[in-house]
């Protein structure tokens, strides 16, 4: 969904595209976004074949895969710094919960562990903003993390950054101690997107990890 990738502290205001707050949703005509949920998510989701239980989405912009995954019976929260796109998020669906704040401070407000985490195209800064989000894992649960690839991004010019600016799903996969997660998914698929701003990224880097029970 990105336009741009700059520099990004995970507990930013501005989206993982790049733009601030202001312009992305304030000074955006109608909604940022297509207002459906992300497509890797509608695949995955019946692929792995998780029974129905809690979910967090981090950085859930305007709340189309909360909504979505409310809509299956999850019990289903989303995270995002943007006031405005929560207003939008509840206006979209009062069958998810939508919490404004950021990443890693305000991550204990959302009432974990989870069953599953998400997160679609998030500027995560650093290991330790990585680390804090796997926290929100269950036992057992599955965390899906996924970016815009990144063959694709330098063929767009894009500027690319260490793990320390944005941790992109190849570098979170060795953050995954064997031990502790079980990698499901570690490839990368085409998507279909009809709208919004990331109408023109076709491919995605997808990582799915799986906490073993301990």
């Amino acid at each position: 969904m990105s336009t741009t990738h700059n520099s990004l502290p995970a507990s930013s205001d501005k989206h993982h595209d790049g733009h601030g707050e202001a312009s992305l949703y304030h000074d955006s005509h109608g909604h940022a976004w297509s207002g459906n949920p992300n497509y890797t998510l509608t695949q995955l989701i019946p692929e792995l074949r998780i029974n129905l239980g809690s979910s967090l989405d981090i950085g859930s912009g305007e709340g189309a895969d909360a909504a979505w995954l409310a809509s299956l019976g999850w019990k289903a929260v989303g995270l995002e710094p943007s006031g405005v796109a929560v207003e939008r998020s509840r206006e979209l669906s009062s069958n998810a919960t939508f919490i404004q704040g950021k990443v890693p401070q305000d991550l204990d407000r959302c009432g974990g562990p989870f069953d599953l985490v998400t997160g679609f195209y998030i500027p995560i800064a650093g290991e330790d903003a990585w680390r804090a989000i796997a926290r929100q894992v269950a036992d057992g649960g599955y965390l899906i993390y996924v970016h815009h690839n990144l063959d694709e991004l330098r063929a767009k010019g894009h500027p690319l950054l260490g793990r320390d600016d944005l941790l992109m799903p190849f570098d979170a996969a060795d953050l995954a101690p064997s031990g502790a997660w079980e990698i499901v998914v570690h490839e990368t698929r085409h998507r279909e997107i009809v709208g919004g701003h990331g109408h023109h990224h076709h491919l995605d880097d997808v990582l799915v990890l799986k906490r073993r029970k301990k």
